[in-house]
């Protein structure tokens, strides 16, 4: 049980550092009256779950409080996923290092 909950929350973990990997994605926003794509800052690795929202700093940042004030947007569904690679990540790991030992 504790081997699940620590696997669980370095899973976690791992998804929450994902936001350090950031670049710029194409969205589509309104802009004057018309929809155009605007390059916006996104973070997450491998799937972007947070995007940088229109009322930001000028600094152009995101970040995962600014989900509570609704100033960035958070992604449920690549969130989700994000955090399955991750947990896969892990689990494949373990298993393999638990193989390996078992071996030697």
């Amino acid at each position: 049980m504790k081997k699940i909950l620590y696997i669980n929350i370095l899973t976690f973990i791992l998804t929450s550092l994902s936001l350090f990997y950031q670049r710029y994605i194409p969205v589509n926003r309104i802009v004057v009256d018309k929809l155009e794509e605007v390059n916006r800052l996104a973070g997450g690795f491998p799937f972007v779950f947070l995007i940088d929202g229109d009322f930001t700093s000028p600094g152009n940042d995101i970040s995962a409080l600014f989900i509570f004030w609704d100033l960035d947007e958070f992604l449920l569904n690549y969130f989700i996923l994000d955090y399955l690679f991750w947990l896969s990540f892990i689990l494949i790991c373990y298993l393999y290092f638990k193989k390996r030992k078992n071996r030697a």
